[in-house]
């Protein structure tokens, strides 16, 4: 499948709805306002490409009161669903297996790691079975800017500070080897203000 062309039509229609709205429902509405088949994976990749958050976190809100609280059923409605009902020690159909992975909504992995449901990105599982545990202070980053691309030749980790410099002086680059020569200028960078705050 070719890349999704987007006319400053569709931007706009984007751009005037992704607020407080899954890349899914998006999707949908968009292919339903301009007849497309956009999937949620590609109006995912375009909110990240265009820094869009939809604000979403999946959690209710601070202070939310589900509707149902304090209420019970009827015996009519209990028999209804009894059927259907979680009995201790069996396993949910939608229980999902440790190696189960997802994408969250800024387009990193996530994968299980064990249950019932612990979920780690995979870029960081990934590095750490190769090289062990990220210290704090430092981060695992993609040499060629792709958040799925959790391959361990395509991971460095660098130190928050470095990946700053790299941020403000737009060192990355989708091409792994610029990335590399980018880290390499942040480096340097770093050293010489070192080295001019040392002789102040």
């Amino acid at each position: 499948m070719g890349a999704m062309k987007y006319t400053k039509e569709m931007k706009k229609f984007i751009l005037d709805n992704y607020k407080g709205v899954s890349s899914k429902e998006l999707a949908r509405r968009f292919n339903d306002n301009f007849g497309c088949s956009v999937t949620e994976r590609q109006m995912l990749c375009f909110k990240n490409t265009n820094k869009l958050n939809s604000g979403l976190t999946g959690n209710f809100e601070k202070g939310h009161t589900p509707a149902n609280k304090g209420k019970k059923m009827s015996p009519e409605q209990y028999e209804k669903c009894k059927a259907t009902m979680f009995k201790k020690g069996n396993t949910p159909h939608n229980h999902k297996q440790v190696g189960y992975e997802r994408l969250d909504e800024d387009g990193y992995i996530l994968t299980k790691v064990a249950e019932p449901n612990v979920f780690k990105h995979k870029h960081r599982v990934v590095w750490e079975k190769h090289y062990g545990a990220i210290p704090s202070g430092h981060v695992v980053i993609f040499l060629d800017g792709d958040r799925t691309n959790t391959d361990i030749s395509n991971l460095e980790m660098i130190s928050n500070s470095l990946n700053s410099v790299l941020n403000r002086k737009r060192l990355r680059s989708e091409d792994e080897q610029l990335t590399k020569a980018g880290i390499a200028l942040g480096k340097l960078i770093q050293a010489t203000s070192k080295a001019k705050r040392a002789q102040r």
